[in-house]
């Protein structure tokens, strides 16, 4: 490799390794203040780079922000993926759904602040139209987990822990909507009401995920 080659390839690293520290900066920002009041310059200064230099990198804010979404969902893949315990692979499939389930539990209670950003996220698309080209790379990891879900569900129906009558397709939207939809209302819109103190955000979600599994069992258990 000639030198030209070697300063090159550095500069691409550095170029990257810059970008890469803005996102991190922009998530920080946007967990803590929110998407709308962040500004470019937020970032530029809290990544010690020029305003400059934001766009350099991202062509407007919309970038960025999607850009922040799409680290999001990857470090949730992570997590999930480090959660999963050894013994997995002998559950039942209603046994490795409902511990996925248990995890948007687990999720509300240590990470609220993601829920909130991702609903935030969701308000943002809409109002501002992004592209569904735009949305790409960020519709591919949140999608990293559906067909692992669905293989969950297949294998319960095949085990006859989970009913054969459900549309598998229908069933995993269904959850996973319904939890994370419960959730974003707990995190930024738990307390319109007095009444809404009166039962714990974590009772809810174990109601709801008591109902689901329970709706899953075959007739005879």
């Amino acid at each position: 490799m000639t030198q030209h080659n070697v300063s090159t390839t550095t500069l691409k690293r550095q170029k990257q390794a810059r970008k890469e520290v803005m996102i991190e900066r922009a998530l920080e920002l946007f967990l803590v203040n929110g998407i709308e009041s962040t500004t470019m310059n937020d970032v530029a200064l809290a990544s010690s780079s020029g305003i400059a230099s934001a766009f350099r990198y991202f062509e407007t804010k919309h970038h960025l922000v999607v850009a922040t979404a799409t680290l999001l969902w990857e470090r949730l893949s992570l997590e999930v993926t480090n959660s999963i315990p050894h013994s997995f692979e002998i559950y039942t499939g209603l046994e490795q759904v409902a511990f996925m389930l248990s995890l948007f539990k687990s999720f509300y209670v240590k990470k609220p602040q993601m829920f909130r950003f991702l609903e935030q996220f969701d308000n943002y698309v809409i109002a501002h139209q992004l592209s569904e080209e735009l949305l790409d790379g960020y519709e591919d990891k949140v999608l990293l987990f559906q067909p692992s879900m669905m293989a969950m569900i297949d294998k319960g129906k095949q085990d006859q822990s989970i009913r054969t009558d459900v549309d598998t397709q229908l069933l995993y939207l269904t959850m996973t909507h319904q939890l994370m939809s419960l959730i974003a209302k707990l995190v930024l819109r738990g307390h319109v009401l007095r009444s809404d103190d009166l039962i714990l955000g974590e009772a809810q979600l174990d109601c709801v995920i008591d109902m689901i599994t329970s709706y899953l069992k075959p007739t005879h258990q």
